[in-house]
Formats: C-alpha cells, sequence, structure tokens
C-alpha cells in the first residue's frame, strides 16, 4: 500500500530532528514560472528534494519527502542560507547528496 501525507516544512524539519536518522537530498536545477507583469516568465532556481526513511510502528518502513524551491535572486544567485538544507547541520543531522532520484 502507499500512503502520501503532505505537511509543511516545520513538520519535516521536526520529523528528521526527533528521528536523528541520514536525509537524502538531491539538487535539480529548475525554472518555476513566474508572473511579470502581464506575462509569464520562467525564474531559474534550485529544487531540493529530501527524503527521510524510517520506521513507522503501526506501517512498517516509511519515507517521508520533501520539496522546496530556491529561486535566484537579483543577482541571479541561489542563496541556501534560509534552506532546509542549511538548517539540517544545525541540528547534527547527517545530510547524504545523491545524483538522479530519491
Amino acid at each position: 500500500m502507499y500512503v502520501v501525507q503532505i505537511s509543511d516544512r516545520n513538520t519535516f524539519a521536526n520529523k528528521v530532528a526527533s528521528e536523528q536518522l541520514p536525509v537524502r537530498v538531491v539538487r535539480t536545477p529548475t525554472a518555476i514560472p513566474v508572473q511579470q507583469g502581464t506575462g509569464v516568465v520562467m525564474h531559474p532556481g534550485l529544487a531540493l528534494d529530501y527524503a527521510l526513511d524510517f520506521d513507522d510502528p503501526n506501517m512498517g518502513e516509511t519515507t517521508w519527502t520533501f520539496r522546496e524551491v530556491v529561486l535566484t535572486n537579483a543577482q541571479g544567485e541561489v542563496l541556501l542560507t534560509n534552506s532546509l538544507l542549511a538548517m539540517l547541520p544545525k541540528a547534527n543531522v547527517d545530510i547524504v547528496h545523491r545524483s538522479g532520484s530519491l
């Protein structure tokens, strides 16, 4: 059985902190449609996909995933200082960087 549960960033971050397990992270360049005036432009950014694997007492092996997209600033830089990726090391969580899918 496949179950989907949607949660916010804080819920995911709290689960990561409570489990103290490594988190897999995949970084992918992306472009997001953004309204500009009366039109739409594709704004570049970076998609960050996170996955946490743990044993749930009721459901067995479970994977939680979370995605955030960080858009470039006016200088074309992607600043990750407010991202979950920047918060995880402060919570002493190991990060496993992967290429490809989670």
